[in-house]
This record gives structure tokens, C-alpha cells and sequence, in this order.
């Protein structure tokens, strides 16, 4: 028992003894005092307990009653209309699947009689539900068995039920759930289907009636499954638990009896239960997910700031690469995805509505990992840039005018990345490629010929072992300059360009132990560029200043392994975003200003994540999180405080009210230099204007036309 202390959180009572093998609960009042009590099943077992509440969260020791073999789903109801709760209880043996009618004698003891209270089933059952499905004064009961059958029997409000018509609509029926879904008076069922990994709806006929209406797929092994109206738009909507998926599956309703979006929320392990509930009293209704080892229940709390949980965006696990960028044009970010030694890179494209369509293939049999979406031949599409997991590979995958890839273009580099960086290096309008070669100990430096091919130079010797990439204009003279991290030494590399393809490499930052993940942004708007960095076992910006120096900043303690910066609540400050492996999670630390930072707040995603992009996945203005590790996840930004980009003002609209806001924000700054408004804003402030995948000079033209829209 977890009893709720009204703000989301829970007090854990001593376990209690229960069945032997517990396997659902019914909770009601089955004797003739106030309090809540159970009716718990056995697993493998014959009979039901009864534990008769106390009110306060406890209970007595159970008391059995015999059920038939192997009892499953357990609801609570007046079968034969005395005023008495009974026990309508399904059977999940294959052999021996039944409906029993457990009539209660008011004090938790339960009888069946086989003879007139008893009906079978085509086979074992751990779905039932009770309601009046014929149009008369009795209960009825349906049930789906694990053959996929759906059986309704009629009741005759003497606790018998008439003989079973059941009608073969899927594969494996685990749960179910009775609603009106449409409005028009009959009580429709949706029931999950555990073996072809979908949710599927049948539409009722006044008469007790079903016919199947619509199937939909959610994640690995889908369980249990509640209705309910989560985004108070006056329609149900599904929360469905994924066993073999280690997720929580949300369809929200549409018209007629059917679902439109479909999103899917991680928990750490594998889930095996979802309820829902209002546990915070802010009256929005809450998910509780209760998954595997360690046997702990996630809460999922609806929030109106910060960031709502997590978006799986793919059931299968693992994966080597992430990024996000406006493929086709519609304004909202798709996502690809690199799967490493399965050689193949896949486009999720982003749906009407938030979420995400089916995946498509944009290459195959290259071994690729790490990635980066840009625009690299000036055609106005964004083009995948990938490097190979083993081999000294750099593809890049050009997108076509009718929406699909090329071939991938190969050129050679100093050995496998570990990571990217994409800018206009040389100045001569055709974007670059520098990539950070660990075990060779070099940063390769590709210059684009404007086709998504290269010319070489030589690799650049770099100290130690190049572990992360950021671009970034640390001497502001126009030219992108590079900082390169280090997972052997306690300084990060600056590489200054010279305008000539060559680059500086004489300075460093000494962080102090081993840098080996960066980001840059211009976190205190001084006008220079700042570093942030994953150093040791916390988070620290480093601030730049004249003459390459820089300063350390606050230290957060955060153990993370990729940082990526953003402005993620409308301020026009970059915040930090972490993902952290020890935590499970996905720590997101708002910018305050003045080089102060505020204190991290940790969204658990899943295991082990350890590579984060950003992206506007949903089209509401608002960056999102994107999260790689075991498994794939989004965080869906969905803070309200301020507007999103280009929105100053924060009216919601993007027009040209927002100037006067934005240029007075920028004029109050300390030392905010008039050159960086003139030369982009994007470039310091975390906007990618142009969706182009970087940040850079060609945005000032798009932000200025967004403001001006």
C-alpha cells in the first residue's frame, strides 16, 4: 500500500500478506462497514481472498473462498441484485476457462455454483468486464481470453448468465475496458491484444453486441488498459502498460469511437501495470506506472511548466545515433535515427498533431553512429551527415526534391568519430565537417565543395583524447572557431580559424579534470561565447572573455555524459540540458542570468541515456528533448511562463509587437554588445531560425523575418 500525501508523492506501508500469488485486486465495499476492502486473485491457485479494510490503509489476514483454477481478472458486482457486492471472476487456465459468478454473503465469504452460476469459454480469460450491455436492468459480463476470442454473456439478475457468443477478433486478449467512446448511449470496449502489440476497439449495438472497429499499435506486450480523459477535451482517451516495451502507451480520443495520437511515456524498466489518478490535486489526472525490478511505481505527473514525461519514440532499444531537423518542410522537426551495427538510418517523421508516423529508411548497410542534419549542398533540404562506428567513414545522405535520399556520399577520415561539428569554416559559402578522432588523437577537417562531397586537409594533432566537439566565434572575428574536450586530461582545446583552413591550436581552457562533452552558447550575453562543459562528475560553464580567457563558472553537481545548451523557456538565456546515466535521466537547468544557474531538475527516461539533441518536435514554438541510450525518448517542453521563439512579448503570437520587448531585453543586458543582435542573434542566444540543423549567420535573416510576421 502506498498511501498519497497529496502532491504526487507517496508514504509505503509494511507489506502486507495477501494470496499466495497475488495477481489483480478489487477494490470495494463488500460488507456492511464503511471501509474499503479487497478481493485479490491467486495465481495458479483456486480460490479468491477477501481482506477486509480498516480504513487507513490496512487490512485484515485474508479469508479464502474457492474460485475454480487459476482466477484472473476479479470485478466487483451485484449479480443477483440483494443489495450484496459479488464477485464476477475469470479463469485464465487454457483448459479450463470460465466466467464464475461468486456470490457474497455480505461478511467476505464467496460461493460458486458451476451448475447455474458458471458459463465457458473458448479458452483462458484474464479480461472480463461487468456492465448493462443489452438495453435491460441486468448485468451483463464480457470477456476476452487469450485466444483472442471476445464472449459476452447476458445476465439474468439472478447471478446466471446466459450461454457464451463469443466472436474471434485478435490474437491474445490481456485486459480490457467498457466506455461510451462515441456518445451514442451503448457502451463500447477496448481490449489490449498482447501478442500482436495492439490496442483494439469494438463499438457496442444497444443489444450486447460488439464489432470490431479499429486497431491500433502500441509498444511491446501491452497489459493493462484504463479510459480516461487526460487532456480534459470531453473525450476519452487509453492508457495502456507495455510489459515487454517498458512503457506507458497514451492514445488520445478522437470522433467516433476512434484514437488519433498516439504517444508513448518510458519508465525505467518493465511496466507491467498503469493506473491513473488525480495524486497531486491540481485536478489534472496523473499516470502511475508500476514496473519490475526494483518493484517501485513511476508517477507521471501532467504539468502546466517545465517539461511533461517522457515520449518513446521508438520501441526497439539501443541505437548509435539521434538527431532532429525539418526534413519535408512542414515546420515541426522529424527525427533520425542511426541503429549502428544494423546499418541502417531511419527518418520518424513527425505526425499532425505531435508525435510521430512510421519509420522510413533513408539508407542501409552503413555501420554509422553519431550524425548531424544539415543542409549540404545549398539546396534548401536538410541532408544527413553520419560517421561510421568502427571504420574511418564520414557519409553523407542527400535529401531529393521527391522527399527520398541518395546514395551515401563516403569520404575518408583520420579514423571512427565520436563526435561532429558542421560550420562555415572557410568562409566561401559551403558548410564543413570537422570530426573528432579519439584513438588517433586528431580533430579530421572536411571542407565542403558544395555537392556533399570534400576536400581534405590534414587532421589536426590534438592533446590527449578528443572526446566532444562545439563550434563556436571565441575571438569574434566572424569566423566559426572549434573547442574540443578530452577524456584523458584536465584541459579542453581551442581551435581558432584562421580564415584559411588552417586553425590555432596554442590555446586551452584548463577545466580542471577531464572535459569529455561540450556545448557553447553565449550564456551571460557579454557578447563572448561560453563553454559548458561535462567535467568529471559535474556540469561547469566556463566563461569567455577578451584576449581567449576564460572563467570558471558555478559547478552543478550532475554526473553526466552530453550537455547541450538551449533556451527552453522563452528568456532569450540558453539553460543547460544533461543527460545523466546514473540517474536514468535527463537533468534540465534553467539559465538565471548573471552567471548564475538554477538547480537541476531530473526527468528519469530510461536507462543509461547518453546522447541529447533539441528540436521543436510538436510545432507549439518550444524546444524539445531528444534523449539516446537504451532506448530512444523526447521530453515535450511544455512551459508556459514566456513565449516561445521570437515570441518576446509572450502574447503567444509572433509578430512585430515582439521588437520593442526584444530589443529592450537585449539593451538591458550588462555589456551586451549591439554587434551580436547585428551579426545573429541565433548564433548566441540557441536559435536555429532557419532549421538548417546549425546555428549561424544565414538565421538573422529568418528570426528577423519571423518577428516581422
Amino acid at each position: 500500500m502506498l498511501l498519497g500525501v497529496g502532491n504526487g508523492d507517496f508514504t509505503a506501508l509494511d507489506p502486507q500478506v495477501s494470496a499466495p500469488g497475488p495477481a489483480q485486486i478489487a477494490v470495494a465495499n463488500f460488507d456492511d462497514d464503511p471501509e474499503l476492502d479487497l478481493v485479490i486473485s491467486e495465481v495458479e491457485g483456486d480460490a479468491v481472498y477477501f481482506m477486509k479494510g480498516h480504513g487507513d490503509g490496512t487490512f485484515d489476514a485474508p479469508i479464502s473462498s474457492p474460485s475454480g483454477h487459476d482466477p484472473a481478472a476479479v470485478v466487483a458486482a451485484d449479480m443477483n441484485e440483494d443489495g450484496i457486492l459479488d464477485v464476477v471472476c475469470s479463469l485464465a487456465a487454457e483448459a479450463g476457462g470460465r466466467v464464475n459468478v461468486l456470490l457474497g454473503d455480505g461478511h467476505g465469504n464467496f460461493t460458486v455454483d458451476e451448475d447455474n452460476h458458471s458459463r465457458r469459454l473458448p479458452a483462458g480469460a484474464t479480461a472480463v468486464g461487468v456492465a448493462k450491455l443489452d438495453g435491460d436492468a441486468h448485468l451483463d459480463v464480457v470477456a476476452a481470453d487469450l485466444a483472442g476470442n471476445l464472449s459476452v454473456l447476458l445476465g439474468d439478475g439472478a447471478g446466471g448468465l446466459a450461454r457464451a457468443t463469443p466472436q474471434v477478433i485478435g490474437t491474445q486478449f490481456l485486459r480490457l475496458a467498457l466506455a461510451d467512446l462515441d456518445g451514442d448511449g451503448a457502451l463500447d470496449l477496448v481490449t489490449t491484444d498482447g501478442a500482436a502489440n495492439t490496442l483494439v476497439v469494438l463499438r457496442g449495438d444497444h443489444n450486447g453486441g460488439f464489432s470490431k472497429s479499429g486497431e491500433y499499435p502500441v509498444d511491446a506486450t501491452p497489459t493493462t488498459v484504463q479510459l480516461t480523459d487526460l487532456n480534459a477535451d470531453g473525450r476519452l482517451d487509453a492508457v495502456v502498460a507495455n510489459i515487454a516495451g517498458g512503457d506507458v502507451s497514451v492514445l488520445y480520443g478522437a470522433e467516433g469511437a476512434t484514437f488519433g495520437r498516439i504517444r508513448h511515456f518510458a519508465a525505467p524498466l518493465r511496466t507491467y501495470a498503469a493506473a491513473t489518478g488525480d495524486f497531486n490535486h491540481d485536478q489534472r489526472v496523473d499516470i502511475a506506472a508500476v514496473h519490475s525490478d526494483p518493484n517501485e511505481a513511476a508517477i507521471l505527473l501532467a504539468r502546466d511548466g517545465g517539461f511533461e514525461a517522457i515520449e518513446s519514440l521508438d520501441p526497439r532499444l539501443g541505437g548509435s545515433g539521434i538527431a532532429a531537423g525539418d526534413l519535408n518542410g512542414d515546420g515541426v522537426a522529424d527525427v533520425v535515427l542511426t541503429d549502428g551495427a544494423g546499418g541502417t538510418v531511419s527518418a520518424l517523421p513527425a505526425a499532425p498533431g505531435g508525435g510521430f508516423g512510421p519509420a522510413q529508411t533513408i539508407a542501409s548497410s552503413i555501420k554509422t553512429g553519431i550524425e548531424r542534419l544539415a543542409d549540404m549542398n545549398g539546396d534548401g533540404r536538410l541532408d544527413v551527415v553520419t560517421a561510421d562506428v568502427e571504420q574511418p567513414d564520414l557519409f553523407v545522405v542527400l535529401a531529393q526534391a521527391d522527399g527520398t535520399f541518395g546514395a551515401p556520399l563516403r569520404t575518408e577520415i583520420a579514423g571512427a568519430a565520436s563526435a561532429l561539428a558542421i560550420a562555415d569554416f572557410d568562409h566561401d559559402g559551403h558548410l564543413d565537417v570537422a570530426a573528432a578522432v579519439g584513438p588517433a588523437q586528431k580533430v579530421s577537417l572536411l571542407f565542403g565543395n558544395g555537392d556533399g562531397t570534400f576536400t581534405s586537409v590534414d587532421a589536426l594533432n590534438v592533446a590527449g583524447r578528443p572526446s566532444g566537439l562545439a563550434v563556436g566565434d571565441f575571438n569574434r572575428d566572424r569566423l566559426p572557431d572549434l573547442v574540443v574536450g578530452n577524456a584523458m586530461g584536465t584541459q579542453a582545446t581551442l581551435l581558432i580559424s584562421q580564415g584559411d583552413r588552417t586553425f590555432d591550436a596554442s590555446h586551452a581552457i584548463d577545466t580542471g579534470a577531464a572535459p569529455f562533452a561540450l556545448d557553447v552558447a553565449d550564456l551571460d550575453a557579454d557578447g563572448f561565447d561560453d563553454v559548458v562543459g561535462i567535467v568529471g562528475n559535474g556540469m561547469r560553464p566556463f566563461y569567455g572573455g577578451a584576449d581567449l580567457a576564460f572563467t570558471a563558472g558555478q559547478r552543478i553537481s550532475v554526473s553526466g555524459i552530453d550537455v547541450t545548451l538551449r533556451d527552453l523557456n522563452g528568456d532569450l538565456l540558453p539553460d543547460v540540458v544533461v543527460a545523466t546515466q546514473i540517474a536514468n535521466g535527463v537533468a534540465v537547468i534553467a539559465n538565471l542570468g548573471n552567471r548564475s544557474l538554477g538547480a537541476p531538475s531530473t526527468y528519469v527516461v530510461g536507462l543509461r541515456p547518453q546522447e541529447l539533441r533539441t528540436a521543436d518536435l510538436d510545432g507549439d514554438g518550444r524546444y524539445d528533448v531528444l534523449a539516446r541510450g537504451a532506448g530512444r525518448w523526447v521530453l515535450t517542453n511544455a512551459t508556459t511562463t514566456s513565449g516561445g521563439r521570437g515570441d518576446a512579448n509572450g502574447d503567444g503570437v509572433v509578430s512585430a509587437a515582439d521588437l520593442t520587448p526584444l530589443a529592450a531585453s537585449l539593451a538591458d543586458r550588462q555589456s551586451q554588445a549591439v554587434e551580436v543582435a547585428a551579426r545573429g542573434t541565433g548564433a548566441h542566444l540557441g536559435i536555429d531560425s532557419n532549421g538548417d540543423g546549425i546555428v549561424d549567420d544565414s538565421d538573422t535573416a529568418a528570426l528577423l523575418s519571423r518577428l516581422f510576421r
